[in-house]
C-alpha cells in the first residue's frame, strides 16, 4: 500500500514538474535529445552542422539564401532515437512566411509548427519548431 502511494506521488511530481503524462514521455523526450535521430538533406547548398545538444536543434547553413526555395529535411526517427517536437535553426534565412510540407500534407502555422527569427550581426537566422511525435523516418519540405 505504501509503495503505491509513493508511486502515485512520484508520478504526480513528474507530472506536474515536467508537464509529462507520464514517465515514459519524459524518457522519450530525454532520448530525443541525447540520442538525436541524424538528419538529412539533399540540397547542396546547405551545410548541415548537424544536432547542436546545447541548443536542442539540428543546424543548418544556407550558402546562398537568395536562390534557396526550398529545403527537404529528411529526419531518420527510431525507437531507438525518436523525434519530438523537432527544433531546425536554419542560418543566413531571415523569413518567416515559409510553407511546411510533410509527403504532401502541408503543416498549418501554429498547430503543428511555429517560427521565429533571431537577429545578429552575423545573419539571421529562421527557428522551426515542428509539433511532432515520431519514432518512423519524417520527411519535410520547407518552401520559402
Amino acid at each position: 500500500m505504501i509503495e503505491k502511494l509513493i508511486s502515485d506521488a512520484l508520478i504526480k511530481s513528474v507530472k506536474s514538474l515536467y508537464g509529462q503524462d507520464l514517465p515514459e514521455k519524459l524518457a522519450q523526450l530525454a532520448r530525443s535529445w541525447n540520442q538525436a535521430p541524424s538528419v538529412t538533406t539533399n540540397n547542396k547548398d546547405i551545410l548541415n552542422k548537424g544536432y547542436d545538444q546545447s541548443q536542442r536543434a539540428y543546424i543548418f547553413n544556407i550558402n546562398e539564401p537568395e536562390s534557396c526555395k526550398k529545403i527537404e529535411i529528411s529526419v531518420k526517427a527510431s525507437m531507438d532515437s525518436p523525434m519530438v517536437n523537432g527544433c531546425f535553426i536554419l542560418e543566413n534565412i531571415g523569413q518567416l512566411n515559409i510553407k511546411l510540407y510533410q509527403g504532401k500534407k502541408e503543416l498549418r502555422k501554429g498547430d503543428d509548427f511555429r517560427t521565429g527569427i533571431v537577429r545578429s550581426v552575423d545573419g539571421d537566422k529562421l527557428v522551426l519548431w515542428i509539433n511532432k511525435e515520431a519514432n518512423t523516418t519524417q520527411n519535410y519540405i520547407i518552401e520559402f
